[in-house]
């Protein structure tokens, strides 16, 4: 994903910002403005690295209670991507399993309009070659509740060549991921 995601980064360095800011965002079925900032795509030495500030604009039902799910916003969407094609099943033949590791963090800034009531669990899954972790963090503030969202999947099989069996350990991970991608935040 780090090879398609500094090539689509160099493919777009000449556009204009904002188009594929609105871009991203409707990839993402949302709204919103924001800036993106990244590492060189050319500079092979370092991982590539993408920072994004950004605003979504609110859906959501005020006044509360209700809930929300947590936005992709402008991040990658890597980690929401693994959750919309579920893996092969019955599969009796070895196939391609790359190493790679992909860390996603949003911080949500939530003011003082709402009350975070319950934030979504902590989830850990590991199993064979298969690692993922998402970690929520809900802090008080003076200017009010920041929601810290830390999700990160890592993928280490023995060689680049994984056996039929170990699909068994993407199935589950495609479980995992997509029910937590799908835990809402309660707030009043």
């Amino acid at each position: 994903h780090e090879a398609n995601r500094r090539a689509l980064t160099f493919d777009r360095q000449d556009q204009d910002l904002k188009k594929i800011v609105r871009s991203i965002f409707a990839e993402n079925r949302e709204v919103g403005t924001g800036t993106i900032f990244n590492s060189d795509p050319r500079d092979m030495e370092q991982s590539f690295n993408l920072k994004a500030n950004f605003e979504v604009a609110s859906h959501l039902e005020l006044p509360g209670p209700s809930a929300f799910l947590i936005p992709v916003g402008l991040s990658p969407g890597i980690l929401a991507q693994w959750t919309i094609y579920r893996p092969t099943e019955g599969r009796t033949k070895f196939f391609t399993c790359e190493p790679e590791r992909i860390e996603e963090s949003i911080r949500l800034d939530l003011g003082t309009t709402i009350r975070i009531t319950k934030a979504p669990a902590n989830v850990r899954y590991h199993s064979g070659p298969v690692h993922y972790e998402s970690e929520v963090t809900l802090i008080d503030s003076p200017s009010g509740q920041v929601l810290q969202v830390k999700r990160a999947l890592e993928i280490n099989p023995k060689s680049h060549i994984c056996p039929p069996d170990s699909q068994t350990n993407f199935q589950e991970l495609f479980r995992v991921m997509r029910k937590d991608l799908r835990q809402p935040v309660f707030y009043t």
